[in-house]
Order: C-alpha cells, then structure tokens, then sequence
C-alpha cells in the first residue's frame, strides 16, 4: 500500500529544546488529556510532535484542540504503519536535541520535563527514565505506585523515556509493542542513563482497556513491581 508522511517546518532549535513525541490514533478524549499535561509542563523550552494515521475528521479534531499553538506540530500519515515506524517519524521530526516520550494515554505531572532534565543535568547523563510510577486503572479506579529497579530487565518505565537525540538507538520498525524497551536496553549500552527514584508521582501509567498490552500484563506489573499502599498515602501531597 502506498504510505505518505506529510513534512512539517521548524523554526531554529535551541540548545536546551526538549520536542515530546506523541503517536495517537482515534482517541481524541485521552488525546486532550495528555496535550493538557504537555501544555501546563513548568519547562518551558519544548514542542510537541504529534504522529497520527487516524482519519482526516481525525486530524482536523487534532488540530481544533491544538488551535494555534506555534509549538505542536501534526503529521498526518496514510498507510499502515507499525508502532516502531510511527516513533521512529515522531523522532525524525523533532527540532530540539532533547526528545521526550509522551503516549497520548498517560498523565504526566507539571514538573516531569524540567525534573528528569534537571537530574540528566547533574548526573551527567545522556538519558534518564522514571525508576518508579504511578499505575491507574481507570475501570475499577484503582491506583498503585510501581518500582521498576524490581524488573530484571528494565532500569525505569519504558514510556518515561528523555534522551538526547544524537544518542538515541532508531526504534526497530518491525515491532507493535516492546519497540520502547528495546529502545531502552540498547539504549544503556551507549551512554550514562540516569534512573530516577522517589518521584513517580510524575507519570501515571493508565490501563483504560484499549492499551498495547491487555489487563493480564497490566496485572502481572503491579503484581511484581507495586509497593505497598502505604507508599501512596505517604506521597498524597504531591498527588494532590
């Protein structure tokens, strides 16, 4: 099938640019609420590239709530495209040398961006990734807070991911899902990645039933990573 990506212009990049990466299809509700958390971000040197094979009536729903913001950009694509491409164009997009992955299904707190840079910052780093997370299933309205260091596998939330550019391994095309964990282990054999601890009340991580994943996967997380409630209520200042 013939596939198209419509090319976008950006003005000139500054060096402290972070450009967050967005690949929505058919959910404009989620799609609202993730674009609220981009525009209320403390950091104010950012853009944000939104990647869509959804429907023109789609696109122009897109662009209704973008309005005129200078700093979010629509590609609209056409064709069937696989998880990994459609990072993979988010990325080729992005202006800034920092990028910022940012799924339309989460909640990201105010302060993520200018917290996990600040911490590249002082740690040196090239890469940095949420050691830990809020997880929330909106169907039964259950919340738990997870610790990725727990994993055998993974040094943070894969969807937390904020790298400089020029480091960033290309996503692998073939894949619909993993394609950011893969990211994130070749990642790590590259460059210094820096794993943030005690702020997961930065991302949210949301099981709605439509996810890549299915419940079962959602269930065996929180299962092998959630701390205990108490966790929760000690932090409830910061989820106010």
């Amino acid at each position: 099938a013939s596939r198209e990506i419509l090319k976008v212009v950006h003005w000139n990049a500054s060096m402290d640019r972070v450009t967050c990466l967005m690949v929505t299809n058919g959910r404009l509700e989620r799609f609202i609420e993730s674009f609220a958390s981009y525009t209320k971000q403390e950091y104010a040197q950012k853009e944000l590239i939104v990647v869509t094979s959804g429907s023109d009536q789609y696109v122009e729903s897109l662009r209704e709530t973008i309005g005129d913001r200078t700093d979010v950009h629509v590609v609209p694509v056409r064709g069937q495209f696989t998880l990994g491409e459609l990072r993979q164009i988010s990325v080729e997009h992005a202006s800034g040398p920092l990028v910022c992955q940012w799924d339309d299904d989460d909640y990201n707190h105010p302060q993520r961006l200018s917290q996990q840079i600040a911490a590249m910052i002082a740690e040196d780093a090239r890469a940095s990734y949420l050691a830990d997370n809020l997880h929330f299933f909106s169907d039964v309205r259950k919340l738990y807070w997870c610790d990725w260091r727990l994993s055998p596998v993974h040094i943070g939330h894969p969807g937390t991911l904020l790298a400089y550019k020029d480091d960033l391994p290309p996503y692998n095309v073939l894949l619909d899902r993993r394609e950011d964990s893969e990211v994130q282990w070749n990642l790590r054999s590259r460059v210094r990645v820096a794993p943030l601890c005690g702020i997961g009340h930065l991302f949210m991580y949301v099981f709605h039933g439509g996810n890549v994943f299915g419940r079962s996967h959602h269930a065996t997380l929180v299962h092998n990573y959630a701390f205990t409630s108490s966790r929760i209520i000690e932090n409830r200042t910061a989820l106010n």
